[in-house]
C-alpha cells in the first residue's frame, strides 16, 4: 500500500485545505451579504455543478487515464484557489466572483473523485480495500472536526485572514497535484468502443447502468443505498438546531467535536481490523446500529444522549462506507468503475438539495407545532421525547433514524442483497504499465 499511502497524504491535505477555504468564503459573503440566502446560495453552487460535473467525471475516469483525470482535478481546484487568492490580494474580488469560482472548485473537485476511487483497487492490493477505503476518509474527518476551528481562527488573524487561508488552500492543491504527478500509478484496461457501445458521455453512462441493472444484487444494493441516503441526509440540516436547542453554543461546539472523533475510531479500528470477511455485514450491521444511535440523538432533550448518539454513528459510518466501497471495488470490473462509481455519487449528491429543501419546512411546521405543550402529540409522544423547544425536532430524528435501521434491517433480509457477495464473481483487475510521464496522460479520449 505504500503508493496508495503517498497519494493520500496529499488528498488528505487538499481535503483540509479546502475546508479551510469553504468555512473562511462562507463567513467572508455573510459579513458582506448578512444574508443566509446568499450564504446558501454559495453551497449551491458547489453542490450543482458537482450533479452537473459527474456523469462526465464518471465517463472520464473509465476512458482516460486515471491518473491524468485526477491530476486534472487537483489541478483545476488549485486555479481555482490561486484565482480567487489574486482577486483578494487586489481587493476586487466580489460576491459573484466567489459564486462562480466555488462552482468551478465544485465541478474540478467533483471531475477527480470516480476516477480516484477507481484507481484504488488499481495500486492497493483486495484483501486491503477496505482499510484503503477508511483512510480515504481521513480528510472528511478531519475537515469536519477541525476546519471550522482552524479556518475561524486564521480568519480573525490580521496577519492571515482570508488570503493566507486561501494560499494554504493553493498551497495544499499544489502538493497533492505534485505527489499525483511523481507516483506512478498503473493504467487501467478501458472498455472499448464499438458500433452497439458508441463514445459519448450519454452512451457510456447508459453502459454504466445496464451493467448494474444486469447484476440483482448491486442494483438492489444501490437501491438500498439511495432509501438509507435519503433518511441520513435529513439529519444533517437537523442536528445543529437540535443541539442549540439543548445546550449553549460552546456546550454545543464541544459536543460536536466529541462526536467527530467518532469518525477516527471508526477509521482506526477498521485500519487495524479491515473489515469482515463478508463485506455486506460490514455495510447493513453498521447500517442497522447507526440508525439506532440516531434515534438515540433525538430521544430526549440531554446532550449526554446527543453525543453518545452521534459519537455512535461516526464511529460507524467508516466501517460502514468502507466495507461498501470495497464491496464495489471487488465486484465491479475495472473498465467499468468510473461510471458505476458516478452514479453512486449522484445519488448523494442529488439528495442532499431535496432533503436541504425539505427538511427545515417540516420540522418547523409540522414537528415542532406537534410537540408544544399544547401539541397534537404532546399527551402521548411527548411522554416519552419531551414537549416544548427542539422536541419536535428530537422527535423528527428519532423517526428518520428508525426508518434508517428499518431500512438496513429489511435489505438485509433480502436475499439479493444479503448473497451479492456470493452471487457475483470478484472482478479481474488488469494493469498495464504504469504512467510515469505527463506526456502520456491524454493518450486516450472520450
Amino acid at each position: 500500500m505504500r503508493k496508495y499511502m503517498i497519494i493520500w497524504v496529499g488528498e488528505v491535505a487538499s481535503t483540509v485545505g479546502s475546508a479551510l477555504t469553504s468555512f473562511a468564503l462562507g463567513v467572508w459573503i455573510y459579513e458582506r451579504t448578512d444574508s443566509v440566502s446568499l450564504l446558501t446560495l454559495n453551497m449551491l453552487m458547489y453542490a450543482v455543478s458537482s450533479l452537473v460535473v459527474l456523469p462526465l467525471a464518471g465517463v472520464a475516469a473509465d476512458r482516460w487515464n486515471r491518473k491524468f483525470v485526477m491530476v486534472l482535478g487537483d489541478f483545476g481546484v488549485a486555479l481555482c484557489s490561486l484565482v480567487v487568492l489574486l482577486l483578494a490580494t487586489s481587493g476586487s474580488l466580489q460576491i459573484w466572483h466567489a459564486y462562480i469560482l466555488t462552482g468551478a472548485s465544485g465541478a474540478f473537485g467533483t471531475f477527480q473523485w470516480p476516477a480516484y476511487k477507481a484507481a484504488i483497487p488499481l495500486i492497493v492490493p483486495k484483501e486491503h480495500l477496505a482499510r484503503a477505503s477508511a483512510l480515504s476518509q481521513v480528510g472528511d474527518g478531519l475537515a469536519e472536526l477541525a476546519g471550522p476551528f482552524i479556518a475561524g481562527a486564521l480568519y480573525v488573524m490580521s496577519e492571515v485572514g482570508l488570503k493566507g487561508i486561501l494560499l494554504i488552500d493553493f498551497a495544499t492543491f499544489a502538493f497533492s497535484t505534485l505527489i499525483l504527478i511523481i507516483v506512478p500509478i498503473p493504467r487501467h484496461k478501458t472498455a472499448e468502443t464499438t458500433a452497439e457501445t458508441p463514445a459519448s458521455v450519454i452512451g457510456d453512462l447508459r453502459l454504466g447502468w445496464q451493467y448494474i441493472k444486469q447484476r440483482p444484487g448491486l442494483l438492489a444494493l444501490l437501491g438500498y443505498f439511495a432509501v438509507f441516503c435519503f433518511f441520513q441526509e435529513f439529519t444533517y440540516p437537523l442536528s445543529q438546531p437540535l443541539l442549540f436547542e439543548t445546550a449553549s453554543p460552546d456546550a454545543a461546539g464541544a459536543a460536536m467535536s466529541k462526536m467527530a472523533i467518532g469518525m477516527f475510531v471508526g477509521i482506526g479500528i477498521m485500519t487495524i481490523w479491515g473489515g469482515p470477511k463478508r463485506r455486506i455485514h460490514g455495510i447493513l450491521i453498521p447500517g442497522i446500529l447507526s440508525g439506532l444511535a440516531i434515534a438515540l440523538a433525538g430521544l430526549r432533550p440531554s446532550l449526554t444522549l446527543i453525543t453518545i448518539g452521534g459519537f455512535g454513528y461516526f464511529t460507524l459510518l467508516p466501517i460502514a462506507e468502507g466495507s461498501d466501497q470495497a464491496l464495489w471495488q471487488t465486484k465491479v470490473e475495472e473498465a467499468m468503475q468510473g461510471r458505476v462509481f458516478a452514479i453512486q455519487s449522484a445519488i448523494t449528491v442529488a439528495v442532499r438539495p431535496i432533503t436541504l429543501l425539505l427538511a427545515g419546512p417540516l420540522a418547523d411546521h409540522i414537528f415542532e407545532p406537534i410537540m408544544q405543550p399544547d401539541g397534537l402529540l404532546a399527551a402521548s409522544v411527548g411522554q416519552i421525547v419531551g414537549v416544548g423547544p427542539g422536541r419536535g425536532l428530537g422527535l423528527f430524528i428519532v423517526i428518520l433514524g428508525l426508518l434508517s435501521a428499518i431500512t438496513s434491517l429489511a435489505a438485509y433480509l433480502y436475499p439479493h442483497i444479503r448473497h451479492v457477495e456470493q452471487d457475483l464473481p470478484d472482478a479481474q483487475i488488469s494493469v498495464e504499465a504504469p504512467i510515469e510521464s505527463r506526456s502520456s496522460y491524454a493518450s486516450e479520449s472520450i
